[in-house]
């Protein structure tokens, strides 16, 4: 849990006033095209001028370095609240999918058991209707009843292996279409994911920049934070995107079991 800090009520409230700004701003211009370095750098230096006008009290006090340290922990906080709200919402998103799949794959095994059902009563009543023609017949000779009897026995066999095998190729096409729905919902997960990843990725470099600024510090320590900043995002990125693909990969190993056990 973070130090609780030593600014008073009202500095407090414009700190976080400028942190909520700051993370609520994008990189993208009213007319959608991309913010230049020189126009990003611009804007830092304008966070920075209001940073500083907040800590000293429009320059009436002196800007104590511990005051950096507290505007970090305000966007700790910040960055806390942000990842309870995102993991609240990706669980309600999550129930919500698992709730609607469980409710739709019910409907489906009763339409299947219905239809299964269905397929057998119709069978049934062929076979029935075919004995009852047959008995009705005059049969003469034992060989000819035997030949009737297994006549009866083979049409009833091959229905029920037409039944069979209709109920598989819907039980097939049903596993696939709801391995298709789960994927493309991972899918989109993985990309908010890799989203949400981003934005905080920005939102940390705007107030690194901002207080590098109010610090002074070197360019080049700046420059070389912004790298280093650069390639931990990139390594999540890659980790997330590995991770990802390995899913994909075993999800389509399980979905081809399931179909040739199916078939």
């Amino acid at each position: 849990m973070p130090a609780l800090p030593r600014f008073s009520r009202k500095k407090e409230a414009k700190v976080v006033e400028l942190i909520d700004r700051i993370c609520s701003t994008s990189n993208i211009n009213v007319d959608g095209s991309s913010m230049s370095d020189e126009q990003i750098s611009n804007r830092a230096d304008l966070w920075a001028k209001d940073g500083d006008d907040i800590l000293t009290n429009g320059g009436d006090e002196g800007n104590d370095l511990e005051f950096f340290e507290e505007v970090e922990e305000y966007f700790k906080i910040y960055e806390a609240k942000e990842l309870r709200v995102e993991s609240i919402k990706e669980f309600e998103r999550i129930e919500t999918f698992i709730n609607g799949e469980r409710k739709t794959g019910k409907q489906r095994r009763e339409a299947a058991r219905l239809l299964a059902a269905s397929e057998e009563v119709r069978v049934a009543a062929e076979v029935a209707e075919l004995k009852a023609h047959r008995t009705g017949q005059e049969l003469h000779a034992s060989e000819t009843k035997l030949r009737e009897k297994l006549g009866n026995a083979e049409k009833s066999h091959n229905s029920r292996k037409l039944v069979i095998s209709k109920a598989a190729r819907l039980a097939n096409a049903d596993c696939r279409i709801q391995f298709k729905r789960v994927r493309d919902f991972f899918q989109s997960l993985h990309n908010d994911r890799i989203t949400k990843l981003r934005r905080q990725f920005e939102r940390s470099t705007k107030i690194q920049s901002m207080l590098h600024r109010l610090r002074k510090t070197d360019p080049r320590v700046m420059q070389l934070h912004q790298q280093t900043a650069e390639r931990i995002f990139k390594k999540k990125e890659a980790d997330m995107m590995e991770l990802n693909m390995v899913q994909n990969l075993e999800e389509s190993t399980y979905l081809e079991k399931i179909i040739a056990l199916l078939d």
